[in-house]
């Protein structure tokens, strides 16, 4: 500082303090001298050799060369990132997704068949595929992730050879003599409509059907059936499949090829997977052997003779009977690119055009609210924040709500904060798992990858939960903050525990193999406890740990008495009328995931379902606004409740969606299959009710800090 007409200053260190005079100074010196000298004397005071100041324009000229220095160290790193990149993809041992890498197979080269599962959509119960009395072979489980243990998605060895592009004819799997409990077993099965899937390089089997109307195209539809009934009679006569004419597409891409393979210019891959079943009963020459081996000569069915259905032949197993077990392998080719294979069991034909309407629909919903919101920002309340303004004494409307607004909830304030937290928990679940599916790393070929991707995300999201859930419970001023994390990490797992558990038991009553075995209930506990749960603790002591949230307006301690309100505003009437629209929004879209839920359809359009999540949570957003502002016009300043359960109450709706699905789309008619049924949608409505509820309270919050910061308030 210039004091006495010389410049002083201190250099402060550790220990001492010292100052230095300067040169004489004025007050027309400039500030650009007393930092040269500063500078000059701290380097003297360092002992450091003094180095001649820089004027401006080299200062500049440094700064310029310094952000070139970190630009161009920014750039090497990017484009080191991008060659290491470039050699991960280059190699063979690159990182790439399951299902997604096409696996290349040599001419003569081994095909696995492999059984998957039997399924039926009147039961809902799927079972294992050697549950009925198939010829065993030297069963081989393949190791299962956690999604495919709580589904019952195991593959195993079905026994089938198939080599690539060696064609088979009337090959013989195995003769059985079935026993008059295992015939009225198949039956059973046939009565319950179950179908077979066997998965050949991930592709599920296909079977060709054709519509009632002959005029329709023909679709295809995953796995076989068992058998068939005939009832043309006028009782029951029941046929079994027992011969297999598989055929199977490959494409032969030069780009494909791999020097390590055998086959040369005849490798291929797997483009098409289709069966037609045969009901058939074998003869042949019992003189020569009593026995059925692998090189008896069959005479209904040989390389110059194919099986076909015909009525004198068929298999019927209405009591103990012999079955000799045949299958045919075709192979062709085929220019179906590999990329494009799933087509087949993707193509849904005109139901792609009522997706599309599905999305118009609820973006015209969405449109329609952002009109009234907009509507009532733009004109009313610019309207009303100028009028309050402008008149500070004015404490009409919503205004007259300022002491009253943000006083918390006088019941609940503990559940109150555990549906936040959770909502938000589950909202982000969901988000992830579309956004990690629209990229490809979920898809048909992964099985069980959807489910874990489910639990991992919540399990991971828990800091979320427990930080929200502790910044609301904090902003109410509750006391009780050790309660509020415990149910926060506690209580929607729970739920869902006990609704797996009945399943679960269910299941196991009935020898399903979806059945959950101990292991995968003890990494579920594990997963729970062990990642969750700490999460949630680490989130909630972050939350409490911040400071209070900052609010506009203060709260009065005498609450102020509500009005008497109009009929149309009491909680009843306005969740009746508010949760349809949510509902609406998304009513197509969930008759789409439910089919594939329920009716054994394969859902991948995440794209659509992403645009419909993002459209579900604008509408929410939207309706709690408008409700909230109506309310504190009619000076009613209960809002928080009313946050969560109008959007909310679009859960009861989808639950009473899901008791019309079940009685005019679905088969299902026993106990069992209903108690799964209602038990899962139970489950799926409590996860609408959170998200929307989330989404709302969320939304309204940022609401109405908004107004009340922009008017004048004492």
């Amino acid at each position: 500082e210039c004091r006495n007409g010389a410049f002083r200053f201190e250099v402060s260190g550790a220990e001492t303090s010292v100052a230095r005079p300067g040169r004489a100074c004025s007050a027309s010196h400039s500030r650009r001298y007393a930092e040269r000298l500063r500078s000059r004397s701290i380097q003297q005071l360092s002992h450091r050799p003094p180095h001649r100041p820089t004027s401006k324009k080299e200062s500049g000229l440094l700064c310029a060369v310094e952000q070139l220095k970190r630009r161009a160290a920014t750039e090497m790193a990017l484009f080191a990132a991008l060659l290491l990149a470039s050699a991960l993809i280059g190699t063979e041992a690159a990182i790439s997704v399951p299902g997604v890498v096409p696996k290349v197979y040599g001419k003569n080269g081994d095909v696995a068949i492999e059984a998957n599962k039997l399924m039926s959509t009147k039961t809902q119960t799927p079972y294992d595929y050697y549950t009925l009395p198939y010829c065993q072979s030297d069963v081989q489980e393949r190791s299962e992730n956690l999604g495919q243990r709580l589904a019952g998605d195991k593959l195993e060895s079905s026994g089938y050879k198939a080599r690539m592009q060696v064609p088979r004819a009337c090959m013989i799997l195995c003769q059985k003599d079935l026993s008059s409990k295992e015939a009225r077993k198949f039956r059973n099965f046939i009565d319950d409509e179950y179908r077979v899937s066997l998965v050949l390089d991930t592709l599920p089997v296909t079977m060709t059907v054709q519509g009632e109307d002959e005029m329709e195209e023909p679709y295809s539809v995953r796995g076989y059936p068992v058998g068939f009934v005939d009832e043309s009679s006028g009782h029951k006569r029941y046929y079994l499949y027992n011969h297999l004419r598989f055929t199977i597409y490959f494409n032969e891409d030069p780009a494909m090829y791999r020097p390590d393979l055998p086959g040369g210019e005849s490798q291929a891959h797997v483009v098409g997977f289709e069966v037609v079943p045969i009901s058939i009963k074998h003869q042949f020459d019992k003189r020569a052997s009593g026995t059925v081996t692998a090189d008896t000569v069959l005479e209904t069915c040989n390389e110059m003779h194919h099986a076909s259905n015909q009525l004198d032949t068929l298999l019927s197993i209405d009591g103990p009977t012999e079955v000799i077990f045949t299958y045919d392998l075709i192979w062709q080719r085929s220019d179906l690119h590999w990329t494009e294979r799933w087509d087949v069991y993707l193509r849904s034909g005109p139901a792609d055009n009522v997706h599309w309407f599905s999305i118009i629909n609820s973006a015209l919903v969405t449109v329609f609210l952002a009109a009234m919101v907009a509507m009532i920002l733009i004109r009313a309340l610019r309207r009303d924040i100028l009028a309050y303004n402008e008149d500070d004494d004015d404490d009409s409307g919503w205004k007259l709500m300022h002491t009253e607004v943000f006083r918390p909830p006088t019941y609940g304030k503990v559940a109150f904060s555990v549906i936040v937290g959770t909502g938000i928990q589950v909202t982000l679940m969901i988000f992830a798992t579309l956004a990690i599916a629209i990229f490809g790393i979920i898809s048909p070929a992964n099985r069980g990858y959807l489910v874990t991707s489910l639990l991992v995300f919540y399990a991971f999201m828990g800091t979320v939960a427990g930080y929200f859930s502790a910044r609301t419970y904090k902003m109410f001023r509750g006391t009780n903050w050790r309660l509020t994390t415990v149910f926060t990490a506690t209580a929607f797992p729970g739920f869902c525990f006990v609704c797996f558990f009945i399943v679960d038991m269910a299941l196991a009553a009935q020898g399903s193999s979806a059945a959950v075995p101990a292991l995968t209930w003890f990494t579920l506990i594990a997963m729970c406890f062990g990642v969750s749960v700490p999460l949630v603790f680490a989130g909630s002591y972050k939350g409490y740990r911040e400071d209070l949230q900052e609010l506009p307006c203060r709260v009065n301690l005498i609450a102020r008495k509500i009005p008497e309100q109009p009929w149309y505003f009491h909680p009843v009437v306005v969740m009746a009328c508010g949760g349809i629209l949510p509902f609406a929004a998304v009513s197509v879209e969930l008759f789409f995931l439910m089919s594939a839920i329920w009716l054994n359809q394969l859902y991948y359009i995440f794209g659509f379902l992403l645009m419909t999540m993002i459209i579900l949570v604008i509408t929410c957003a939207e309706l709690s606004i408008v409700v909230c502002y109506f309310q504190l016009c009619s000076a009613n300043h209960r809002w928080w409740w009313n946050s969560i359960v109008t959007p909310g109450a679009s859960g009861l709706y989808v639950l009473a969606f899901s008791m019309w699905y079940y009685l005019q789309e679905t088969d299902i008619s026993e106990g069992v299959p209903s108690l799964i049924y209602f038990v899962y949608m139970i489950l799926l409505s409590t996860c609408f009710f959170l998200v929307t509820g989330s989404s709302g309270y969320l939304a309204t919050l940022a609401f109405v800090k908004a107004i009340f910061s922009s008017v004048k308030v004492d």
